[in-house]
Protein backbone atom coordinates (compact mmCIF):
# COMPACT_ATOMS: atom_id res chain seq x y z
CA UNK A 1 0.00 0.00 0.00
CA UNK A 2 2.70 1.98 0.54
CA UNK A 3 4.73 2.10 -2.11
CA UNK A 4 1.43 2.31 -4.45
CA UNK A 5 0.69 5.50 -2.36
CA UNK A 6 3.70 6.77 -3.38
CA UNK A 7 3.45 6.39 -6.95
CA UNK A 8 0.46 7.83 -7.19
CA UNK A 9 1.61 11.24 -4.99
CA UNK A 10 4.38 11.00 -7.22
CA UNK A 11 2.45 10.81 -10.57
CA UNK A 12 2.33 14.11 -12.59
CA UNK A 13 -0.93 15.00 -15.16
CA UNK A 14 0.46 15.94 -18.23
CA UNK A 15 -0.10 19.64 -19.74
CA UNK A 16 0.11 20.94 -23.01
CA UNK A 17 1.96 23.62 -23.48
CA UNK A 18 -0.71 25.81 -25.56
CA UNK A 19 -2.49 25.25 -21.96
CA UNK A 20 -2.79 27.45 -19.19
CA UNK A 21 0.62 26.61 -16.57
CA UNK A 22 -2.25 26.74 -13.54
CA UNK A 23 -5.06 24.57 -15.59
CA UNK A 24 -6.04 21.99 -12.87
CA UNK A 25 -5.10 23.59 -9.67
CA UNK A 26 -8.03 26.40 -8.74
CA UNK A 27 -6.58 26.37 -5.00
CA UNK A 28 -2.86 26.82 -6.15
CA UNK A 29 -4.43 29.98 -8.43
CA UNK A 30 -6.51 30.95 -5.77
CA UNK A 31 -3.57 30.96 -3.08
CA UNK A 32 -1.01 32.66 -6.04
CA UNK A 33 -3.59 36.06 -6.49
CA UNK A 34 -4.43 36.26 -2.83
CA UNK A 35 -1.26 36.22 -2.23
CA UNK A 36 0.01 38.55 -4.35
CA UNK A 37 -3.18 41.59 -4.29
CA UNK A 38 -2.86 41.22 0.06
CA UNK A 39 1.25 42.02 -0.18
CA UNK A 40 -0.04 44.80 -2.57
CA UNK A 41 -2.49 46.25 -0.08
CA UNK A 42 0.19 45.82 2.90
CA UNK A 43 2.77 47.04 1.26
CA UNK A 44 0.66 50.18 0.00
CA UNK A 45 -0.75 50.88 3.59
CA UNK A 46 2.08 50.02 5.43
CA UNK A 47 0.29 47.40 7.10
CA UNK A 48 2.38 44.41 7.07
CA UNK A 49 3.47 44.39 11.28
CA UNK A 50 -0.51 44.73 11.74
CA UNK A 51 -1.20 41.32 9.81
CA UNK A 52 1.98 39.24 10.56
CA UNK A 53 2.27 36.19 12.75
CA UNK A 54 3.43 37.40 16.14
CA UNK A 55 3.18 34.42 18.79
CA UNK A 56 3.10 36.87 21.98
CA UNK A 57 0.55 39.62 20.63
CA UNK A 58 -1.49 36.22 19.67
CA UNK A 59 -1.05 34.43 23.01
CA UNK A 60 -0.96 38.09 25.46
CA UNK A 61 -3.42 40.26 23.74
CA UNK A 62 -5.73 37.91 22.32
CA UNK A 63 -4.85 39.32 18.64
CA UNK A 64 -6.28 35.90 17.29
CA UNK A 65 -6.93 37.50 13.95
CA UNK A 66 -3.01 36.81 13.07
CA UNK A 67 -3.23 33.18 12.89
CA UNK A 68 -4.95 33.71 9.87
CA UNK A 69 -4.21 36.87 8.25
CA UNK A 70 0.13 36.03 8.93
CA UNK A 71 -0.48 32.74 6.63
CA UNK A 72 -1.57 35.03 3.93
CA UNK A 73 1.36 36.78 2.39
CA UNK A 74 4.66 37.82 2.72
CA UNK A 75 6.41 41.15 4.69
CA UNK A 76 8.63 41.76 1.44
CA UNK A 77 9.35 41.47 -2.19
CA UNK A 78 12.43 39.64 -2.07
CA UNK A 79 10.39 37.01 0.19
CA UNK A 80 7.43 37.30 -2.28
CA UNK A 81 9.84 36.42 -5.19
CA UNK A 82 11.72 33.59 -3.94
CA UNK A 83 8.24 32.01 -1.95
CA UNK A 84 6.65 32.09 -5.19
CA UNK A 85 9.33 31.04 -7.80
CA UNK A 86 10.34 27.92 -5.70
CA UNK A 87 6.46 26.89 -3.78
CA UNK A 88 3.98 27.77 -6.68
CA UNK A 89 4.86 24.49 -8.87
CA UNK A 90 5.05 22.09 -6.08
CA UNK A 91 1.82 23.17 -5.06
CA UNK A 92 0.11 22.82 -8.41
CA UNK A 93 1.36 19.45 -8.59
CA UNK A 94 0.78 17.92 -5.81
CA UNK A 95 -2.96 19.87 -5.47
CA UNK A 96 -3.06 17.59 -9.35
CA UNK A 97 -2.48 14.69 -7.26
CA UNK A 98 -4.62 14.90 -4.19
CA UNK A 99 -7.29 16.71 -5.98
CA UNK A 100 -9.11 19.97 -4.90
CA UNK A 101 -11.20 18.85 -2.06
CA UNK A 102 -8.77 16.75 -0.69
CA UNK A 103 -5.88 19.58 -1.22
CA UNK A 104 -7.88 22.00 0.90
CA UNK A 105 -8.45 19.36 4.08
CA UNK A 106 -4.39 19.06 3.63
CA UNK A 107 -4.28 22.73 4.18
CA UNK A 108 -6.25 23.50 6.57
CA UNK A 109 -4.53 20.48 8.41
CA UNK A 110 -1.08 21.90 7.64
CA UNK A 111 -2.59 25.38 9.42
CA UNK A 112 -4.10 23.90 12.23
CA UNK A 113 -1.33 21.32 13.50
CA UNK A 114 1.51 24.17 12.27
CA UNK A 115 0.21 27.03 13.91
CA UNK A 116 -0.16 24.70 17.30
CA UNK A 117 3.32 24.08 16.75
CA UNK A 118 4.44 27.13 16.43
CA UNK A 119 2.65 28.74 19.45
CA UNK A 120 4.05 25.78 21.43
CA UNK A 121 7.63 26.40 20.45
CA UNK A 122 7.44 30.23 20.54
CA UNK A 123 6.13 29.51 24.27
CA UNK A 124 8.90 26.66 25.36
CA UNK A 125 11.60 27.70 23.59
CA UNK A 126 12.22 31.39 23.28
CA UNK A 127 11.91 34.02 26.23
CA UNK A 128 9.79 36.87 26.18
CA UNK A 129 12.71 38.99 25.46
CA UNK A 130 13.24 37.42 22.36
CA UNK A 131 10.12 38.71 20.98
CA UNK A 132 8.56 35.77 20.35
CA UNK A 133 8.28 34.19 16.67
CA UNK A 134 7.20 36.77 14.36
CA UNK A 135 7.00 35.84 10.56
CA UNK A 136 5.06 36.82 7.69
CA UNK A 137 3.80 34.65 5.08
CA UNK A 138 2.24 31.34 4.01
CA UNK A 139 5.81 29.52 5.38
CA UNK A 140 3.65 26.43 7.06
CA UNK A 141 2.33 25.62 3.33
CA UNK A 142 5.83 26.09 2.29
CA UNK A 143 7.29 23.47 4.44
CA UNK A 144 4.27 20.70 4.20
CA UNK A 145 5.52 20.90 0.32
CA UNK A 146 8.82 20.94 1.11
CA UNK A 147 8.20 17.43 3.10
CA UNK A 148 5.54 16.22 0.25
CA UNK A 149 8.44 16.78 -1.95
CA UNK A 150 11.63 15.23 -0.46
CA UNK A 151 8.92 12.45 0.23
CA UNK A 152 7.56 11.23 -2.48
CA UNK A 153 9.27 13.01 -6.10
CA UNK A 154 11.84 10.31 -7.34
CA UNK A 155 15.56 11.25 -7.96
CA UNK A 156 15.63 10.54 -11.88
CA UNK A 157 19.13 11.30 -12.29
CA UNK A 158 21.42 10.85 -9.46
CA UNK A 159 24.30 12.07 -10.86
CA UNK A 160 23.15 15.05 -11.95
CA UNK A 161 26.23 17.18 -11.47
CA UNK A 162 29.23 16.16 -9.16
CA UNK A 163 31.05 18.47 -6.84
CA UNK A 164 34.69 17.59 -5.95
CA UNK A 165 33.61 14.12 -5.82
CA UNK A 166 30.27 14.21 -4.49
CA UNK A 167 27.00 13.57 -7.23
CA UNK A 168 23.88 15.16 -6.57
CA UNK A 169 20.24 14.56 -7.82
CA UNK A 170 18.22 17.06 -9.62
CA UNK A 171 15.97 17.48 -6.87
CA UNK A 172 18.68 19.60 -5.32
CA UNK A 173 18.67 22.40 -7.34
CA UNK A 174 15.34 23.08 -5.91
CA UNK A 175 16.37 22.03 -2.12
CA UNK A 176 19.01 25.37 -2.31
CA UNK A 177 15.73 27.37 -3.36
CA UNK A 178 13.16 25.94 -1.07
CA UNK A 179 16.02 25.96 1.99
CA UNK A 180 16.88 29.83 0.97
CA UNK A 181 13.29 30.92 1.11
CA UNK A 182 12.74 28.78 4.47
CA UNK A 183 15.40 30.37 6.13
CA UNK A 184 14.75 33.94 4.75
CA UNK A 185 14.49 35.48 8.39
CA UNK A 186 16.32 33.04 10.39
CA UNK A 187 14.59 31.36 12.90
CA UNK A 188 11.22 33.34 12.98
CA UNK A 189 10.82 31.28 9.08
CA UNK A 190 12.46 28.48 10.50
CA UNK A 191 10.24 27.49 12.80
CA UNK A 192 7.08 27.86 10.83
CA UNK A 193 9.21 25.96 7.74
CA UNK A 194 9.78 23.43 10.27
CA UNK A 195 6.65 22.97 12.00
CA UNK A 196 4.99 22.91 8.26
CA UNK A 197 7.19 19.88 7.63
CA UNK A 198 6.11 18.19 11.09
CA UNK A 199 2.05 18.87 10.17
CA UNK A 200 2.58 17.49 6.71
CA UNK A 201 4.20 14.46 8.05
CA UNK A 202 1.61 13.62 11.00
CA UNK A 203 -0.93 13.81 7.71
CA UNK A 204 0.75 11.82 5.23
CA UNK A 205 1.45 8.63 8.06
CA UNK A 206 -1.37 8.57 10.04
CA UNK A 207 -4.92 8.34 9.17
CA UNK A 208 -5.80 12.30 8.93
CA UNK A 209 -5.24 11.74 5.22
CA UNK A 210 -8.35 9.20 5.53
CA UNK A 211 -10.74 10.74 8.02
CA UNK A 212 -9.98 14.60 7.56
CA UNK A 213 -12.88 15.88 4.96
CA UNK A 214 -14.69 18.76 4.40
CA UNK A 215 -18.92 18.53 4.75
CA UNK A 216 -20.54 18.45 1.11
CA UNK A 217 -22.27 21.64 1.36
CA UNK A 218 -18.88 23.71 1.68
CA UNK A 219 -17.22 21.44 -1.15
CA UNK A 220 -20.36 22.45 -3.41
CA UNK A 221 -20.17 25.72 -2.61
CA UNK A 222 -16.32 25.72 -3.66
CA UNK A 223 -17.05 23.80 -6.68
CA UNK A 224 -19.05 26.52 -7.78
CA UNK A 225 -16.85 29.27 -7.04
CA UNK A 226 -13.83 27.45 -8.74
CA UNK A 227 -15.71 26.75 -11.57
CA UNK A 228 -17.09 30.54 -12.13
CA UNK A 229 -14.05 31.81 -11.00
CA UNK A 230 -11.15 29.82 -10.70
CA UNK A 231 -11.15 26.90 -13.34
CA UNK A 232 -9.82 27.72 -17.29
CA UNK A 233 -11.85 26.11 -19.36
CA UNK A 234 -10.30 23.55 -21.61
CA UNK A 235 -9.24 24.97 -25.31
CA UNK A 236 -12.23 25.01 -27.13
CA UNK A 237 -12.56 24.38 -30.94
CA UNK A 238 -14.51 26.16 -33.30
CA UNK A 239 -17.16 24.30 -34.12
CA UNK A 240 -19.69 25.58 -37.26
CA UNK A 241 -23.04 26.97 -36.32
CA UNK A 242 -26.17 27.98 -38.39
CA UNK A 243 -26.84 31.95 -38.20
CA UNK A 244 -24.68 34.18 -35.77
CA UNK A 245 -21.70 36.47 -36.65
CA UNK A 246 -18.09 36.55 -36.46
CA UNK A 247 -15.72 33.64 -37.34
CA UNK A 248 -18.59 31.46 -35.86
CA UNK A 249 -21.12 32.38 -39.02
CA UNK A 250 -17.60 31.71 -41.42
CA UNK A 251 -17.29 28.59 -40.07
CA UNK A 252 -20.75 27.79 -40.72
CA UNK A 253 -20.62 29.07 -44.32
CA UNK A 254 -17.07 26.99 -44.86
CA UNK A 255 -17.73 24.29 -47.45
CA UNK A 256 -17.80 19.99 -46.92
CA UNK A 257 -13.90 20.12 -48.09
CA UNK A 258 -13.18 22.70 -45.18
CA UNK A 259 -15.31 21.16 -42.79
CA UNK A 260 -13.37 17.97 -43.33
CA UNK A 261 -9.78 19.36 -42.56
CA UNK A 262 -11.48 21.33 -39.60
CA UNK A 263 -12.92 18.06 -38.36
CA UNK A 264 -9.51 15.92 -39.10
CA UNK A 265 -7.32 19.59 -37.14
CA UNK A 266 -9.50 19.06 -34.17
CA UNK A 267 -9.91 15.10 -33.41
CA UNK A 268 -6.27 13.96 -34.88
CA UNK A 269 -6.98 10.19 -35.75
CA UNK A 270 -5.06 7.19 -34.07
CA UNK A 271 -2.41 5.57 -36.01
CA UNK A 272 -2.37 2.23 -37.40
CA UNK A 273 -0.69 -0.34 -35.11
CA UNK A 274 1.58 -1.10 -38.18
CA UNK A 275 2.86 3.08 -38.52
CA UNK A 276 3.35 2.86 -34.37
CA UNK A 277 5.54 -0.14 -34.85
CA UNK A 278 7.73 1.38 -38.25
CA UNK A 279 8.11 4.84 -36.05
CA UNK A 280 9.10 3.01 -32.81
CA UNK A 281 12.23 0.85 -35.22
CA UNK A 282 13.37 4.07 -36.38
CA UNK A 283 14.37 4.78 -32.86
CA UNK A 284 17.75 3.01 -31.47
CA UNK A 285 16.25 0.46 -28.57
CA UNK A 286 16.05 1.75 -25.06
CA UNK A 287 19.29 2.08 -23.53
CA UNK A 288 20.65 -0.59 -20.95
CA UNK A 289 21.22 2.36 -18.33
CA UNK A 290 18.16 3.90 -18.19
CA UNK A 291 15.77 0.34 -18.35
CA UNK A 292 17.78 -0.67 -15.06
CA UNK A 293 17.19 2.56 -13.65
CA UNK A 294 13.21 2.28 -13.85
CA UNK A 295 13.39 -1.14 -13.19
CA UNK A 296 15.13 -0.38 -9.79
CA UNK A 297 11.63 1.90 -9.19
CA UNK A 298 10.13 -1.32 -9.09
CA UNK A 299 8.66 -1.42 -12.32
CA UNK A 300 8.13 -4.48 -14.46
CA UNK A 301 10.68 -4.62 -17.43
CA UNK A 302 8.60 -4.98 -20.06
CA UNK A 303 6.16 -2.31 -18.88
CA UNK A 304 9.90 0.05 -18.67
CA UNK A 305 10.63 -0.80 -22.24
CA UNK A 306 7.29 0.01 -23.84
CA UNK A 307 7.41 3.41 -22.13
CA UNK A 308 11.08 3.74 -23.08
CA UNK A 309 9.56 3.16 -26.64
CA UNK A 310 6.91 5.56 -26.66
CA UNK A 311 8.65 7.92 -25.15
CA UNK A 312 11.29 7.95 -27.91
CA UNK A 313 13.91 6.62 -25.13
CA UNK A 314 13.65 10.03 -22.91
CA UNK A 315 14.01 8.79 -19.69
CA UNK A 316 11.73 11.73 -17.60
CA UNK A 317 8.34 11.12 -20.01
CA UNK A 318 9.05 7.24 -19.45
CA UNK A 319 9.04 7.81 -16.12
CA UNK A 320 6.10 10.31 -16.22
CA UNK A 321 4.00 7.51 -18.42
CA UNK A 322 5.31 4.88 -15.85
CA UNK A 323 4.14 6.79 -12.59
CA UNK A 324 0.84 7.65 -14.23
CA UNK A 325 -0.18 4.30 -15.69
CA UNK A 326 -0.32 5.96 -19.35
Amino acid sequence: DRQSSIIMAASSTAVGSNQPWLLGSPITKLIVISTIITFVIAESSKAHSEIAFDSNAIVYHGEIYRLITGNITYASTGELIIGLLSGVSILRRFEREFGSRKFVCFIFTVWFLGTMGVIVVAQLAMDDEDGGVWYSGPYLLFGACFWLFHQYTPRLHPHFFGITGFYFSEKSILYCFLMQAGAYRGWNTIIPTTCGAAAACIYTNTKLHRTVDMPNSIANIMASFGERFLVDAPPGVMAPRPGGGGRGAAAGRAGPRQRQQQQQQAVPRAQPQQQQQQRYEAFPPPPEASVEQLTNMGFEREAVLRALRESHNNLERAADRLLTGG
